[in-house]
């Protein structure tokens, strides 16, 4: 990736020259390419946590999951189900939004987000967002809209999932659709 040294005015070759990335020996400079990625994603962490009004835990609390995508033209948005982690926000701003809305109508909370690309022409997410106290009780319904259009998950939602964990980490082990109870 072709840099620019600001020290020396100079234009930083990608035959001649590495970036601090790769461990670089006599010249370090940082390419424009690592330069975005910090940049962006610095950003997109205090936008996102600013904007959910979250704060970041170091410790792991109880977490909504929320995940989904784009499929053949049409919004996707999995059953919702809940584990101990850390919180995962939006890194891009973008034309989706996921809300969460109250029984008595009220936005609870809103993600505006551009899903990732999955390299086979479909997009996905996958948010963790801290669960506040009264959601058992006040927490009606969860919208996805984007340019697709709008989907939503509600209390009456029938697809059933199971996640299965790792104890001890809680790391994602499998998750079974329609489970028969018998692993």
């Amino acid at each position: 990736m072709w840099g620019y040294d600001f020290r020396s005015g100079s234009v930083m070759s990608p035959d001649r020259s590495e970036d601090i990335m790769t461990y670089c020996r006599t010249r370090p400079w940082i390419s424009d390419y690592h330069y975005r990625n910090v940049i962006s994603h610095r950003a997109a962490l205090a936008r996102g946590i600013a904007r959910a009004g979250m704060t970041a835990a170091d410790r792991p609390s109880d977490m909504l999951v929320l995940w989904g995508g784009v499929a053949d033209g049409e919004l996707q948005l999995e059953p919702v189900y809940s584990t101990q982690a850390t919180p995962r926000v939006p890194e891009e701003r973008g034309p989706y939004r996921i809300t969460g809305i109250g029984s008595d109508g009220r936005t609870l909370w809103a993600l505006d987000f551009m899903p990732g690309e999955d390299g086979h022409g479909g997009r996905h997410f996958f948010f963790m967002v801290p669960i506040e106290p009264d959601w058992e009780d006040s927490l009606d319904r969860i919208v996805l809209t984007g340019p697709e259009g709008q989907v939503a998950v509600d209390r009456e939602d029938e697809r059933a999932i199971t996640v299965v964990t790792e104890r001890g980490t809680g790391r994602i082990r499998a998750i079974l659709r329609d489970w028969d109870g018998v692993l």
